[in-house]
């Protein structure tokens, strides 16, 4: 039950956060004001991803580290580039890297 609530998790995660990632970049390229979906977006893949790290931690003992490394970045990546000048120089840096964490997680967790 708790594998299919994480795979149920990961894969909203990942499509939640691939369209915040592609939304940004057309809001940031046209200079639009973020609407109503992507605060969904962006409010979904906040919300999914502890929850996606706390059904996944409960079956640690089963998971493959090729698994977990990925799935644990996006939070480690969250500290590391957490400072307010980093955000503003480069605002897609986070999102863009959390989202190969987040992709690299979902393929090794189909895959394996």
């Amino acid at each position: 039950m708790i594998q299919l609530i994480h795979t149920i998790l990961g894969i909203l995660l990942f499509v939640s956060h691939s369209l915040f990632l592609l939304r940004a970049v057309v809001l940031l390229r046209s200079k639009k004001t973020p609407g109503k979906a992507d605060r969904l977006f962006l409010n979904l893949s906040q919300l999914l991803l502890p929850l996606a790290l706390v059904s996944g931690f409960l079956m640690i003992g089963s998971a493959s580290v090729i698994h977990v490394l990925p799935a644990l970045m996006p939070l480690i990546m969250m500290f590391v580039l957490s400072r307010r000048s980093i955000r503003r120089k480069k605002p897609l840096l986070l999102p863009f890297l959390n989202w190969i964490f987040i992709s690299a997680a979902f393929l090794t967790g189909v895959l394996l």
